[in-house]
């Protein structure tokens, strides 16, 4: 992953145990977020205006998001965070890929974790009582270690809401919203200026197992709209990005989050070029998509959890403390481990 200055101030130590017992000044901001939360969802039940959403493919800020009616706002005041029998902060298992920065990245030789999602939810686990432990898992892997609480209690970190993941999972409210662009190197500007510039044979496109990213590609193939480019699914988003920094000459593309396009490509060392979100796909298969958190839903405290990330994450929004956080999480560089790109070319 490419690094900047930021890469010598390492991230906070140890993120694999967060939880700390709130301090009464974070208690004192709890219930501060939980009064605006409150009043938030009192004017969207009421049928007050809501922001709509633009329609660029930038990530909408905190305050650009859509305002949502979880439950009676009564109800949300009168909720006390959560303690264990001991007093103590209840463990909470977060699964995330650490393959995704700004949103989450991970430190193979600290096994540290950090980005927007886990600086998120680590401020959750301080103002609501909950002890974090971060779970390395993977796009194809995500899914099965959710449910039933296999070996985490929530997702988080670039997880799109999709209607297969609202049928399995409990889903947080929107954190953020993109859509989906092609992604090539700055050598290619001049190849890939339309989608039927895509849609030819001796194309490649990169994407990463189980990913939201490789069932869009799947479905513009289904529909006869990439049809003849070959299709590569590698291990990792790490790979892929490999393959695309490794040979910037071949014809590679990976369809992608606007979100981490934006990012990519502001890199001062970056080869990948942010000319891909400027051309135009089919609206009715990419319409605007959620980021959203992940959780269980099978079981009352999994449901629980979700309820106060949601207060959480209306609080926060609603104060303008998430956008402070995404711009912290955009300004960062990341590192991570080196990796090869997995495949083969030779070059003539």
């Amino acid at each position: 992953m490419p690094a900047s200055p930021a890469e010598a101030a390492p991230p906070p130590a140890r993120a694999r145990h967060v939880g700390r017992r709130r301090t009464d000044r974070s208690a004192r901001m709890s219930r501060w977020l939980e009064v605006v939360t409150v009043a938030c969802l009192s004017v969207t039940s009421s049928g007050a205006a809501s922001t709509t959403p633009s329609t660029s493919s930038r990530p909408l800020l905190a305050t650009e998001l859509p305002p949502m009616s979880l439950e009676p706002a009564e109800s949300l005041g009168n909720r006390a965070p959560w303690r264990g029998a001991d007093g103590g902060g209840r463990a909470l298992r977060v699964c995330t890929t650490g393959d995704y920065p700004p949103l989450t990245s991970y430190y193979a030789s600290t096994e540290e974790f950090s980005g927007l999602a886990p600086s998120v939810l680590r401020q959750f686990g301080s103002m609501y009582n909950y002890s974090i432990t971060f779970v390395l898992t993977t796009w194809d892997a995500m899914h099965a270690d959710l449910t039933n609480g296999t070996r985490c209690d929530l997702a988080a970190g670039g997880i799109a809401d999709t209607e297969d993941r609202r049928s399995r999972f409990g889903v947080s409210v929107p954190v953020l919203t993109y859509k989906k662009v092609p992604l090539f190197s700055k050598e290619n500007e001049a190849v890939f200026q339309t989608l039927d510039d895509i849609n030819r044979t001796g194309v490649t496109i990169l994407e990463c197992e189980g990913s939201a990213n490789e069932v869009f590609v799947r479905e513009l193939q289904r529909q006869g709209i990439l049809s003849a480019p070959a299709l590569e699914v590698l291990p990792s988003s790490k790979e892929v990005f490999a393959c695309l920094e490794q040979y910037p000459k071949l014809p590679f593309v990976r369809f992608l989050d606007s979100t981490e396009m934006e990012y990519r490509t502001s890199l001062e060392d970056s080869g990948l070029s942010s000319a891909g979100a400027d051309i135009e796909l089919p609206e009715r298969l990419n319409p605007k998509i959620f980021d959203v958190y992940l959780a269980d839903k099978s079981t009352e405290a999994g449901r629980q959890v979700l309820g106060d990330l949601d207060r959480f994450l209306m609080g926060a929004r609603a104060t303008g403390l998430f956008e402070g956080w995404r711009r912290v999480a955009w300004e960062t560089r990341y590192q991570g481990r080196n990796v090869t790109c997995p495949l083969s070319f030779t070059l003539v």
